[in-house]
C-alpha cells in the first residue's frame, strides 16, 4: 500500500526532465532482484546529478556503487530504504557530493561521448587483430 503523502507518478518527456531537475534523489525500487530493470532511470538521475537510492539486483550493482553513487539496499528490507530516504532527506551535504559523483561517473561510463570512445576503441583493437591499420581521424 502507497501512503497517502507519497505520489506516484508516470510521466514523460518534459515532466520526467523537471521532475529530475528539482529532486534531491532518486528511489527506485524493485519488485524483483533478479531480473534487469530500472537502468534508464538510475543514467537520467546520474545525468542530472542525483543520489540514486535503488534495490540491489542483478543489474542496479553494475550502476551503482554503494555508497559512492548512492545506496543499496535489499529486496523487501524497508528499514534500509527507509535509512536511506532520511539520509539524503537529512544531509544536503551528501546529496551533493554523490551528485557531482554521479555526473562524473556518468560522462567517464555512459554519456554518448563515452559510448563513441568504447567503440572506437572495439574498432581499432578489430582492425588491428585483422591487420588492418585504420586512417587518422577515422576511428
Amino acid at each position: 500500500d502507497i501512503p497517502p503523502h507519497v505520489e506516484v507518478i508516470h510521466a514523460h518527456g518534459r515532466r520526467v526532465m523537471d521532475l529530475f531537475h528539482q529532486c534531491r534523489f532518486v528511489v527506485i525500487p524493485m519488485a524483483y532482484n533478479n531480473r534487469p530493470g530500472g537502468e534508464s532511470v538510475m543514467l537520467e538521475a546520474m545525468a542530472y546529478g542525483k543520489p540514486i537510492v535503488v534495490t540491489r539486483t542483478v543489474t542496479t550493482v553494475d550502476f551503482v556503487m554503494d555508497g559512492k553513487n548512492g545506496t543499496l539496499f535489499e529486496l523487501g528490507d524497508r528499514e534500509g530504504l527507509k535509512k536511506a530516504v532520511l539520509h539524503y532527506w537529512n544531509d544536503g551535504e551528501a546529496c551533493r557530493r554523490i551528485g557531482r559523483n554521479n555526473v562524473r561517473r556518468y560522462h567517464e561510463l555512459f554519456s554518448t561521448e563515452a559510448s563513441a570512445r568504447n567503440a572506437g576503441k572495439a574498432i581499432r583493437i578489430l582492425l588491428g587483430q585483422a591487420g588492418i591499420r585504420p586512417q587518422r581521424g577515422c576511428v
